[in-house]
This record gives structure tokens, C-alpha cells and sequence, in this order.
């Protein structure tokens, strides 16, 4: 929800904000995406870091749903696509 969300938000204009952060509770340096609103929902702010694993394991959930489709519906695949 979050990566739909930001994605629509900032395709189309820049209103996420983004800036160089220190955090001396966390002991983290670098940079944080900023709060946002979308759709009537409130975002909280993610480091960088954080915010790009979210997007990695989402294309690999994406990846891995493909894959089970794949092998439900094409008989004789599922060697080749279980990786």
C-alpha cells in the first residue's frame, strides 16, 4: 500500500520531501523520505534504506507469485522457474 501510494503521489509532482538525516537514538545517518497523504491515508516518514527494501521484496513477492502461476497453468515449468 505504502509503495502505491508514494509512487502516485510523487509521479506527478514533488511532494514528498526528502532530506539528509541524523538520528543520534537510532545512531543512523542518511537520507529519510519524508510523511505524506494519499488518498484520505497519512504515511509515515522511512530512511532510504528502508523504503528500497520495502520496494525489493515487493518485486520479489511479485516475482514469486508469477512464478507459482506459471507452474499452476503451464504443465512441465516448474524446473525451469523455481529458482
Amino acid at each position: 500500500m505504502y509503495t502505491s501510494a508514494f509512487t502516485n503521489t510523487i509521479k506527478h509532482r514533488q511532494l514528498v520531501q526528502h532530506q539528509v538525516s541524523i538520528s543520534f537514538v537510532d545512531n543512523v545517518v542518511g537520507i529519510k523520505v519524508g510523511a505524506f497523504e494519499y488518498g484520505g491515508a497519512s504515511y509515515q516518514s522511512y530512511w532510504a534504506n528502508e523504503f528500497l527494501q520495502g520496494v525489493i521484496d515487493l518485486k520479489n513477492d511479485i516475482i514469486g507469485l508469477g512464478r507459482t502461476l506459471s507452474c499452476s497453468l503451464l504443465p512441465g515449468t516448474a524446473s525451469h522457474l523455481k529458482r
